[in-house]
């Protein structure tokens, strides 16, 4: 608990700082809920109350459990992405608003931009030209972020609620994954699945694992990482290899988050420390490339869009003004610690504090699972030197980092994991009863 003490008095302090900053007028663009950069309210859910007593019935059930096997802790999991959405007062808050509400009057949404669609193909072949004209979320993604939801609408036809639960029922296959990657790394059956039910209650997954595009790329990422594990302990196959192509190439469908992946492999490679495991990951990782980038062209050479000069206008326009500690380094700065910040809220004080007082900081131990999990969080360091995740939301934009860092808890107690599912269940039970977490 001490350590947990240490976390909440750092997080007061530099809400202090920004809210000091905000009020003399030194710094705009972030609210005063630091380090949350979108939240409505604080309110509090009464409607939510019943669902949330059902989410403790799951999570004791859970608790109760001697061993959860891949398909009970999905099941488990699924349960709570449910009732932990309900909690924020019914299917419609929990389960629709998310697609369709405004943001500050201003409609800002992928499905607003779906719905608008005529012809798929038409649509695709233009993207390059109209992006800049598109929805906020739209334009810094790729075009089959929009065309997702689309199809997904189309085969319902046009039912909201079969898009939400398409989504919550693809977010929560991670759990299943992760429970294979982590029995892949060397957990045994009953840590995997205390491990995985831990993932189901953290706040990130459980707040932003249900109807967000993020915990469908979450979902992908892992196959990804499962695959990328595989490669690292017993070398290059064929079915590892696949898992990590197929598992790539659709998150960079999605999003350009998918560059993650790969400086995150590769500085796993380099941190190899025998020869033969470094270039395992990294020719696991050049064929993965490879084979996605000649999807890429033939995408190209079918319907005219081209991913290259996708990514180089979204990021032109998340950086109007250039490099933000050039152009406003206080910004800069203080939305660095933000970014950081969000993650260790919403990863769960309990967990977060654990991860802090492991032995894998001083260096790792050796195993080449390390390498993948420091390879991830090297990754994340650069990406926020760099400026991205400007307004903060790592939460929510990094969710598919989170089974990564579960990789640092392989090796845990079974009666420690048992603490922190109950710390993060509560505090994620707080948060969805308290709040309304916009994406």
């Amino acid at each position: 608990m001490g350590a947990v003490f240490r976390l909440l008095l750092a997080l007061a302090l530099l809400w202090a700082v920004n809210f000091t900053l905000l009020v003399t007028g030194h710094r705009t663009g972030c609210p005063v809920t630091f380090p949350i950069a979108i939240l409505l309210g604080p309110p509090f859910h009464p409607r939510g109350v019943p669902y949330a007593l059902a989410y403790l019935l799951v999570l004791g059930f859970g608790l109760r459990m001697r061993r959860l096997g891949a398909a009970q802790a999905w099941a488990l999991g699924l349960l709570l992405l449910l009732f932990g959405n309900l909690a924020q007062g019914g299917f419609d808050a929990g389960f629709l608003k998310p697609f369709y509400q405004p943001y500050l009057g201003t409609h800002v949404q992928y499905f607003h931009d779906a719905v608008r669609i005529r012809s798929p193909g038409v649509w695709l072949s233009e993207f390059n030209t109209a992006q800049p004209h598109l929805l906020i979320h739209s334009r810094t993604h790729p075009p089959f972020a929009v065309l997702l939801h689309f199809f997904v609408l189309q085969a319902a036809w046009g039912n909201l609620a079969f898009l939400s639960l398409a989504f919550v029922l693809i977010s929560s296959l991670t759990l299943p994954v992760v429970w294979l990657v982590l029995r892949e790394v060397g957990a045994d059956a009953r840590r995997a699945g205390l491990l995985t039910l831990l993932l189901a209650a953290t706040p990130a997954f459980n707040i932003y694992g249900a109807v967000s595009l993020d915990g469908v790329i979450a979902f992908l990422a892992s196959v990804f990482l499962l695959g990328c594990v595989r490669v690292a302990r017993s070398g290059p196959s064929a079915g590892a290899v696949s898992l990590m192509t197929i598992g790539f190439l659709s998150v960079s469908l999605l999003s350009f988050g998918g560059v993650f992946l790969v400086v995150a492999t590769g500085l796993a490679g380099l941190f190899q420390t025998e020869g033969r495991g470094r270039r395992a990951l990294l020719t696991a990782l050049a064929i993965t490339v490879g084979m996605s980038a000649l999807v890429f062209i033939a995408v190209h050479r079918v319907w005219g869009y081209d991913h290259v000069q996708a990514f180089m206008t979204a990021s032109r326009l998340e950086n109007r003004h250039g490099f933000l500690l050039v152009s406003r380094p206080l910004v800069y700065a203080m939305t660095r610690v933000e970014d950081v910040a969000e993650i260790v809220l919403f990863l769960s004080l309990g967990t977060a504090a654990t991860m802090v007082r492991m032995p894998w900081r001083r260096g790792g131990d050796g195993d080449p699972v390390t390498g993948v999990m420091m390879g991830a969080v090297g990754t994340l360091a650069l990406m926020f030197a760099s400026g991205a995740y400007r307004t903060g939301e790592t939460a929510r934009a990094c969710l598919f980092a989170y089974p990564y860092l579960l990789l640092a808890l392989r090796r845990l107690a079974p009666e420690r994991a048992f603490a922190l599912i109950c710390f993060a269940g509560v505090q994620t039970l707080v948060m969805q009863l308290l709040g309304n977490f916009f994406w």
